[in-house]
C-alpha cells in the first residue's frame, strides 16, 4: 500500500486488485482443506507429532532468548 501510494497508483484500482487475489488465495486455501483436511487433522493427532509441536513450543522462547544478545542493539553508554 505504502509503494502504491507513493507511486500514486489508483486507491480503487488497488483495492480491487487485492480483493481479487485475496479471494483466489482463501479459495485455493478451501479446496485444499475440503481435500486433505482430514489426513492432516490425523497426521496432526499422532502422538509422534504432539511430542514434536510441544517440544518445539518448549524449545523456541530458550532459543529466542539465546540469540537475543547476539542480535540486540547496543545501547549507548549515559554520561552525567
Amino acid at each position: 500500500m505504502l509503494v502504491a501510494a507513493t507511486l500514486k497508483y489508483p486507491r480503487p484500482k488497488l483495492l480491487g486488485t487485492i480483493a481479487v487475489f485475496r479471494f483466489v488465495r482463501f479459495s485455493a486455501e478451501a479446496l485444499l482443506a475440503v481435500r486433505y483436511g482430514r489426513g492432516v487433522l490425523r497426521l496432526a493427532q499422532a502422538k509422534p507429532v504432539e511430542i514434536f509441536i510441544f517440544t518445539v513450543v518448549l524449545v523456541s522462547p530458550a532459543g529466542t532468548g539465546w540469540g537475543y544478545p547476539f542480535v540486540a542493539p547496543e545501547q549507548p553508554e549515559q554520561r552525567s
